[in-house]
């Protein structure tokens, strides 16, 4: 069973910050810039793939989220065909963030889990 090993509402907002920037990557990508985005897009994927992983007991949603994420260009792709796939994936990968953010509170707490503080202590 996967064990969620931060506070929960930190996960959600993690989640969702992760999302934010590929948004924000989707809304770059022009016919231009295809080169240096799908560089971008490698990063940002990996910088996911390492949240979810320290979020998380095992890496089975990393792996998840690492195969929702595979790209298969083919070199008689043209740019337009490139870029489409490109955004495709994306928007699956955020999808998939998307119905895991509204999944958390399904994963219980790892035993090791720190408690929020609620209020300043004496």
């Amino acid at each position: 069973m996967i064990k969620i090993k931060i506070i929960k509402s930190m996960a959600t907002r993690r989640i969702k910050s992760r999302m934010y920037e590929g948004q924000r990557l989707s809304e770059r990508l022009t016919h231009d810039n295809l080169s240096q985005l799908k560089g971008q897009h490698i990063e940002w994927s990996q910088n996911v793939v390492s949240a979810l992983g320290g979020m998380f007991s095992d890496k089975t949603l990393a792996n998840e989220f690492q195969a929702v994420g595979l790209i298969s260009f083919d070199e008689n792709d043209s740019h337009f065909e490139e870029k489409n796939r490109l955004l495709d994936t994306i928007k699956q990968q955020l999808k998939w963030l998307a119905s895991l953010a509204e999944r958390i509170d399904e994963f219980p707490q790892a035993h090791n889990t720190p408690v929020a503080s609620h209020g300043r202590s004496s």
